[in-house]
């Protein structure tokens, strides 16, 4: 399927200051950007990995709590658990020219706007399912107006190296996604979903 591409990484966190922290540690420089997600009630912060970015992304503590469940799971007592152990990279997302060409392999709700300053956007988000396929299906995107965050947040002296999906729902993703511009490998396979990133650092290559 043509014009779906990698955007970005989601790293999740029980705080946005615990999740900060451990990404410095991780990528060795801090955050070039982030902001608030007023309709979600999460807060963010992102590095540059160039035509891609990271986001550490958790509940704001001052943000309103939102009339549906916030994405990524995080009014999920399974997720809240996981993230009481330390930062995960939960999932990840593409970025698409045309929403209504993707048949995702769950009910999902209709187009979702959403805006912060000159940057607007829509989202499909799943219905009834935080995580579906375990994070292995990716939070799709269509930017309809401003510059790109992997535009905004410059070069960090980051780079992005892969993105490995393994498990039940690799196959699945797969499938439904078609071809993913990016380095991305999709292991099909049994027992649960796991993701794995590679970026280039400073001090060379890590996995997250």
């Amino acid at each position: 399927m043509a014009g779906v591409r990698l955007d970005h990484l989601v790293i999740a966190a029980a705080s946005l200051e615990e999740g900060r922290a451990w990404a410095e540690d991780k990528l060795g420089v801090g955050p070039a950007g982030g902001g608030v997600h007023a309709a979600m009630g999460t807060h963010n912060a992102l590095w540059g990995l160039g035509d891609c970015y990271l986001e550490v992304i958790a509940v704001d503590p001052d943000g309103a709590r939102p009339d549906r469940p916030r994405w990524f799971g995080f009014d999920d007592a399974e997720v809240q658990s996981q993230l009481a152990q330390g930062p995960v990279l939960i999932t990840w997302a593409v970025s698409v020219d045309d929403l209504d060409a993707i048949s995702p392999p769950v009910e999902c709700d209709p187009p979702l706007s959403l805006a912060r300053d000159d940057l607007t956007w829509q989202v499909v988000l799943p219905r009834g399912a935080a995580l579906p396929l375990g994070g292995a299906w990716p939070l799709t995107i269509r930017w309809t107006g401003g510059l790109h965050p992997a535009r905004r947040l410059g070069d960090q002296g980051l780079g992005f190296e892969g993105l490995e999906i393994s498990g039940a729902g690799a196959g699945a993703a797969q499938r439904a996604l078609g071809a993913v511009e990016g380095p991305i490998r999709f292991l099909p396979g049994e027992g649960a979903t796991r993701l794995t990133a590679r970026i280039r650092t400073a001090d060379g290559v890590i996995e997250l």
